[in-house]
């Protein structure tokens, strides 16, 4: 299955600070780098996986710990599976 890299956002996408309801609506597998430079995108992630919670959905790749971020961070509790490199 195909899915989306997002660096620099297109036109039909906003930036996730701005939209990010809108940046993470996708069926397709989303993965996002350094998700810790915009952890308003989390709980949109957590709307998205309310709505329809299918593993794997989401890849979020960082330079951070996530146990380290604020605790506006943690809004993925319980639908997180960490992987350290």
């Amino acid at each position: 299955m195909l899915g989306r890299h997002h660096g620099l956002p297109d036109r039909r996408r906003r930036p996730p600070r701005t939209d990010p309801a809108t940046f993470v609506a996708t069926s397709a597998p989303l993965c996002i780098d350094e998700y810790q430079k915009a952890p308003i995108v989390l709980d949109a992630i957590k709307s998205e996986l309310n709505r329809d919670g299918q593993p794997g959905r989401f890849v979020l790749a960082g330079s951070a710990r996530h146990d380290s971020l604020p605790s506006s961070a943690q809004a993925l509790t319980g639908r997180l599976s960490p992987l350290t490199v």
